[in-house]
């Protein structure tokens, strides 16, 4: 009022501002009776200043008529955190209110200067700030880190405080929330990192992050994001990502392992006299990660076997040299024994151990050092048997001893037999040539090369000289020049014929059994001789002159191959071994049957034909009158009898009485001579026999085995006529009781 300084108070607490945002102040106006001034005056003006700003700010104030008090807001201009002094003035004369405050009629009203608060702001994810060398690589199994400080968006810090960085006080303390971080890895993964356990809250606006790698890539890196949580909870935001290549961690000899391929032991091919021999190591990290520095040295020492050191050998030692194969594998160590340092042959341990002395090839090991490249002209080949000529075999194999040296004289062997398919070192490949023997088929021998028995030999191969004739051996080996040997030859001779061991005449004398003493080359034809069999003219097979013999249309046939069934033929005449004849010879062919493998000389010769094992039973009977009437003649009949087995019998009549028999007797004796003993019928005319009298007739009757029977009976010439009676059939029948019995007579 007129200018005089009035005492004003401000409303409001000055505490809890934030950098960014509004902050309002209320000036309550008095009057000099203490009453409040309830209507914006017109003859002043009031201004807020805020002081401690790189540019004093003037706020000029809205009256709220509401409130009926000035209304002061201090918007967004504040972007520091600190405490700042708020003054306000109030001028008399409005045109002049320029300048500094109490000049220029500038009055400070009362309760000026007070402190006023602005804090920062919320944590900014894109304002953090993080550092350490955790955000640009890692080692497996070595705990790395970083830290992530926080600042708002206006880059205020939050372990200040308003008296500044050496202040007493800090933002974090008084006034920061919950504002927390969150980190991942990904592609691939050193650890899994997450907030509870690995990232630490130090409680003044930063964040400590340690990680321990367990996998490493020395090529794709991983990646790490740090997100940041708003206060009060929420989606994670994006703060910072950094690519980490993380390192592998350190060696470990248990992990690290030999090539496969350049391996020790069994599955390792036979390294070679005068070559370098090659091992591949993988280094491997205590997590299982490739270890892929150059920074270890492999140490390999050779060591021979005392048989390999009695024969001049001595142990060499090496290291290895770092050899990455192509861009991928970086783990890969390689280490080269010279061929020169290690060159006799033999067995000889290795040892490869880390740069601790730790070892990494099994406890043991070894490697097989064997003979150089084929030299021809000190190796051959040779029968096992020491002669070049052998019988032909089809089940027993031939062995042909192959002795391959090296130049040094070194004797190439082999521990197991070679493949079926030989194609490799230091199997040879053999091939074995077939001339065949006139008359004899053709055959392509097949060969197998095995490890030797014999010591001095380096393979033996095995074939079947299952045909007669002569067998090159051809024997080239995969290594070496000229590595093709002298063929080797050999001679097979055909085997022994089969020889007919014997030919019987069947129980039902219509056939003969011939068998031999092993199998022909005749496939069989039937499962017996009693089944369906494939029957084939016997001139096949059989002499023309034994073909005679077995009658019109003889027929043969093969049982098996050791036995062949002749079926004779109508009316044969050939003749079985018997104690009144003489047999008849089964002759064989000529240049038909072979062994059954084809490779025998043909069978030939004869035996003699052997009577069946059961002879059939021959029975002589009689048909003739008991009494013959005075007018008529007398006939007598044999052909009732039995046994002759399909062919004729030989009848043979005597004649015996008190009464004369001359004529009688020439009668028979005419009879026989006419037919050879064959007729069964005698017929002795009416003149020849005297009446009343008596006369005795015998009848033998004879088979073509030599079996024999013989039967009588008595005839009496009447004085009268009588009719002639005939009983057909024999005198004496054996029936058994279900059996009908039947006649007949004339």
């Amino acid at each position: 009022d007129g200018g005089s300084r009035k005492e004003v108070v401000i409303d409001g607490v000055m505490k809890n501002g934030r950098v960014g945002t509004s902050y309002t102040f209320f000036l309550q106006l008095i009057d000099d009776n203490g009453v409040q001034v309830s209507t914006q005056p017109t003859d002043v003006q009031v201004f807020l200043s805020i002081l401690n700003m790189a540019e004093t700010l003037y706020e000029v104030p809205v009256w709220d008529p509401d409130l009926k008090k000035f209304k002061f807001t201090i918007t967004a201009n504040v972007r520091i955190a600190r405490y700042y002094t708020v003054v306000v003035s109030v001028c008399v004369d409005p045109a002049t209110c320029i300048g500094t405050p109490g000049v220029n009629n500038y009055i400070e009203v009362k309760n000026t200067g007070v402190r006023v608060e602005m804090r920062p702001a919320d944590a900014s994810a894109a304002k953090a700030i993080v550092t350490g060398a955790g955000t640009v690589s890692g080692t497996v199994t070595v705990q790395s880190s970083f830290t992530v400080t926080s600042v708002d968006e206006f880059d205020n810090n939050y372990h200040d405080g308003p008296d500044g960085p050496s202040g007493p006080l800090t933002w974090y303390n008084n006034f920061f929330g919950p504002d927390d971080y969150t980190v991942s890895f990904t592609s691939p993964p050193p650890s899994s990192v997450s907030k509870s356990g690995f990232v630490q809250n130090n409680r003044d606006g930063t964040y400590l992050v340690t990680y321990t790698p367990t996998k490493s890539d020395p090529q794709v890196p991983s990646l790490l994001v740090i997100s940041l949580v708003p206060q009060g909870g929420g989606t994670a935001i994006e703060a910072k990502r950094f690519d980490i290549l993380v390192r592998h961690g350190p060696l470990s000899p248990t992990l690290t392992y030999l090539d496969p391929a350049s391996g020790l032991g069994a599955n390792r091919p036979a390294d070679r006299v005068g070559e370098d021999i090659n091992f591949v190591i993988w280094a491997i990290d205590v997590e299982g990660n490739e270890y892929t520095t150059p920074d270890v040295v492999f140490t390999v020492q050779v060591v021979p076997y005392p048989e390999t050191a009695a024969a001049g050998a001595s142990s060499f030692t090496t290291t290895s040299y770092h050899q990455p194969a192509g861009g991928t594998n970086l783990n890969r160590f390689e280490v080269v024994v010279p061929g020169p340092r290690v060159s006799t042959m033999g067995y000889y341990f290795v040892f490869i151990r880390d740069p601790d002395g730790n070892l990494i090839s099994e406890n043991g090991a070894s490697i097989q050092l064997a003979a150089g490249d084929v030299d021809v002209g000190n190796s051959r080949v040779l029968a096992a048997s020491g002669s070049s000529s052998v019988p032909a075999s089809a089940t027993v194999p031939v062995i042909v001893n192959i002795i391959a040296k090296d130049s040094a004289g070194n004797v190439l062997t082999i521990a197991e037999n070679c493949p079926a398919v030989v194609t490799g070192d230091p199997c040879p490949l053999v091939q074995v040539t077939f001339i065949q023997d006139s008359g004899f088929p053709t055959y392509a021998p097949v060969a197998t090369v095995r490890k030797a028995l014999a010591d001095g030999v380096s393979f033996e191969v095995l074939f079947l000289q299952a045909i007669p004739g002569y067998y090159t051996v051809n024997v080239r080996f995969t290594r070496g020049s000229g590595n093709v040997l002298n063929p080797y030859g050999m001679y097979a001779t055909p085997l022994p014929a089969p020889t007919l061991f014997t030919c019987q005449m069947l129980d039902t004398l219509g056939g003969i059994r011939c068998v031999f003493n092993e199998p022909t080359n005749t496939p069989a034809t039937q499962s017996s001789e009693l089944g369906s069999v494939n029957f084939f003219d016997c001139s096949r097979v059989l002499d023309a002159v034994t073909v005679l013999l077995l009658g019109r249309g003889p027929r043969c046939a093969w049982a098996d191959d050791s036995t062949l069934i002749i079926t004779t033929g109508v009316e044969p005449l050939i003749r079985a071994r018997s104690e009144n004849s003489i047999a008849d010879k089964i002759i064989l062919a000529r240049n038909v049957i072979r062994g059954k493998a084809a490779n025998s000389y043909y069978s030939s010769g004869f035996v003699l034909l052997d009577a069946p094992e059961t002879l059939p039973t021959i029975v002589a009977v009689i048909n003739a009158p008991s009494v013959v009437s005075v007018c008529d003649d007398l006939v007598l009949k044999g052909a009732d009898s039995i046994g002759g087995g399909g062919r004729f019998l030989i009848y043979r009549w005597a004649v015996s009485s008190d009464y004369d028999t001359t004529t009688i007797r020439s009668v028979i004796d005419a009879v026989n001579l006419a037919s050879s003993g064959k007729s069964p019928t005698v017929t002795i005319p009416v003149a020849g026999l005297q009446e009343d009298g008596t006369w005795f007739f015998t009848l033998e009757v004879e088979n073509f085995l030599g079996g024999k029977a013989t039967a009588s009976t008595s005839v009496t010439k009447s004085t009268t006529p009588v009719p002639l009676v005939n009983i057909r059939g024999p005198g004496l029948l054996e029936v058994k009781p279900s059996e009908v019995v039947a006649g007949g007579g004339s």
